[in-house]
């Protein structure tokens, strides 16, 4: 630090541009030195910060306004967030990993500049991998997740799993990762349950976050007796309810189920054309209603009239 108050104005300014012009943690870390590193940056190009975000593939949801200094401001959680956490699929590694599958990328698709905002194309493009990694608090319920006041009730069920069960409004990064590069504008995620089909959209490109903002329409939504109907169609030695199971106990469990998330095992997102397809895995449920409650809720389930269990 020392040495560098000593550095005249002008190698301090040939420093900074030579920095990594992708490296979001270089820039942030050069800007926090000391107040002449930080004058530098003054006279930086416009944009600085927009591009160092967008260069890591991470970008605004589709709530927020783009302006200057929420890029900057996005580019500093994100940077503080990265030193601190150590899940694999958030922090440095997140980080790392969104920048080679941008140079992938351009190495593909020359042309393409990840500067710009999102692309209007109908790619066969592959999904961030941390669709696979989300999992939802309706089955696994996060002792925080009725007091945090989150910004939609998709996040507020959503967690990083298998590596921890923290609410993903906890990894900025990972919310902030597009949901596919390129990113695209508009995302139709398909398939969400028995319900129709949802869209992401940003004009600056559909992040994580867009598509579970999306989804929240969806997730905690009661089921019809029509949905149920179809959920009937599929009893049977591979479907979700156990064969010997009455209309009854069906009924009891679904009542306080209450989802199509909670029926089945979340597996994660995949785009196939141009559409997201969610993917499920068949869920059996525990031999008796009872059982179920008790796996779900632990101590915590409903009281009333279980005799006929």
């Amino acid at each position: 630090m020392g040495r560098l108050r000593d550095l005249p104005n002008e190698l301090l300014l040939l420093i900074l541009a030579h920095l990594d012009d992708t490296d979001l943690l270089q820039h942030v870390c050069y800007f926090k030195l000391c107040a002449r590193t930080r004058a530098c940056f003054a006279r930086a190009a416009p944009g600085l910060w927009r591009r160092l975000v967008r260069a890591n593939g991470l970008g605004l949801n589709c709530l927020e306004k783009a302006t200057e200094k929420k890029w900057k401001k996005v580019a500093f959680e994100c940077a503080e967030h990265a030193w601190a956490c150590d899940d694999p699929e958030c922090g440095v590694d997140r980080l790392e990993e969104n920048r080679e599958t941008i140079k992938e990328m351009q190495e593909y698709w020359p042309e393409w500049d990840h500067s710009v905002d999102a692309v209007d194309l109908y790619w066969n493009l592959r999904p961030t991998s941390l669709f696979a990694q989300i999992g939802f608090n309706d089955r696994w319920p996060h002792p925080d997740a009725d007091t945090i006041t989150l910004s939609s009730a998709a996040v507020k069920c959503a967690f990083l799993k298998p590596n921890n069960r923290d609410l993903m409004e906890h990894h900025p990064i990972a919310l902030r990762t597009f949901a596919t590069i390129p990113p695209l504008e508009s995302l139709v995620i398909d398939d969400v349950g028995s319900w129709p089909s949802v869209t992401a959209k940003n004009a600056g490109g559909a992040t994580v976050h867009d598509a579970l903002i999306a989804m929240s329409g969806v997730i905690g939504k009661d089921m019809t007796c029509t949905q149920l109907d179809k959920l009937m169609a599929w009893c049977g030695e591979d479907g979700y309810f156990p064969t010997d199971w009455s209309f009854r106990d069906i009924l009891s469990a679904t009542s306080f189920v209450g989802t199509w998330f909670q029926l089945t095992d979340w597996e994660g997102l995949e785009l196939d054309s141009s559409s997201f397809i969610c993917q499920f895995g068949s869920k059996r449920l525990p031999y008796t209603v009872r059982e179920h409650l008790e796996s779900h809720y632990g101590h915590r389930y409903p009281t009333g009239d279980y005799d006929w269990m």
